[in-house]
């Protein structure tokens, strides 16, 4: 064995080798009269010994809405990625990139979809509001 070793093996730490310390901290302030400490010495002992869990909440907030389409996921993603990821994706899925109502979501509600025959009208009334912006679900 090397001294490394020798020195690794003399410092391993366990769970009972630090609850052997915390006691002896406990005791120790316990004699000295710092019931602070001593409490302190308790609680990381009923921590180690899984006794007291403390408990964290962790929230994740997400302020875009969730895709409602696969329009609105293609759209998304050739934002993110760029069109050959979102053409990529569509053929991954076999599924068809319908390529106006995709662009119609990546340029915007303000910029016209106008297909033959379709009137600005028309168009208007299909597109729905989300958080405050029209957008076209196809």
């Amino acid at each position: 064995m090397t001294k490394a070793t020798n020195g690794a093996k003399s410092a391993e730490v366990s769970v009972a080798s630090l609850l052997q310390e915390l006691e002896q901290a406990r005791a120790q302030a316990t004699t000295l009269g710092q019931l602070s400490a001593a409490v302190r010495a308790t609680a990381e002992k009923a921590k180690i010994s899984g006794l007291l869990v403390e408990r964290q909440q962790i929230e994740v907030v997400n302020t875009e809405p969730e895709p409602t389409s696969v329009a609105e996921v293609l759209a998304d993603v050739m934002e993110k990625v760029g069109e050959r990821a979102a053409r990529a994706l569509a053929d991954a899925f076999n599924i068809e990139f319908d390529e106006a109502a995709i662009r119609a979501l990546y340029d915007g509600p303000d910029v016209p979809i106008r297909a033959p025959g379709v009137s600005q009208r028309l168009i208007e009334e299909r597109r729905p509001i989300v958080n405050g912006r029209k957008r076209e679900i196809s």
